[in-house]
């Protein structure tokens, strides 16, 4: 197994939110943030990763992303997600249907290419139209970096 070089973590509160005219409600509080969706909506969250592209005149490379988050119910269901350097996608996990108590989950990085501009995490959530709880909690987001 090889050992990171740097890992760089951002609370779920610093979460962004591409769509806040599909939402009912967000709450960002000591523990992370939780949005509430109305439903039948579709949302994309992005969480920009600080990203130490050069270290010690070395370029890291991306080794893989975690998240740690719940969601309300089996009728909010994160469906995608895709993991960018800048606009440059590094891997997209479609059909991923992760729902309920999820926690933490980490997500490879193929090949590790190196690290050029910024890591962004983006998170794609389908909420259902049954009348369950259609909210998320997000706590944290990560990316570990790998020595060249």
């Amino acid at each position: 197994m090889t050992n990171n070089a740097y890992a760089s973590w951002i609370h779920g509160s610093a979460m962004q939110i591409e769509f806040p005219e599909n939402l009912a409600s967000v709450k960002r509080a000591g523990w992370g943030i939780t949005v509430s969706s109305k439903s039948g909506m579709s949302n994309v969250f992005h969480f920009p990763i600080p990203t130490p592209v050069i270290i010690n005149d070395q370029r890291l490379k991306v080794g893989s992303v975690m998240l740690q988050f719940t969601t309300g119910s089996g009728d909010a269901v994160v469906r995608k997600i895709i993991i960018n350097d800048g606009k440059n996608l590094l891997k997209s996990y479609e059909n991923v249907n992760l729902s309920g108590k999820v926690g933490w989950k980490r997500f490879d990085v193929p090949n590790h290419p190196s690290a050029q501009l910024g890591i962004d995490i983006i998170v794609h959530v389908r909420f259902g139209v049954e009348s369950s709880d259609h909210s998320m909690t997000f706590e944290a987001a990560g990316c570990d970096f790998l020595p060249p």
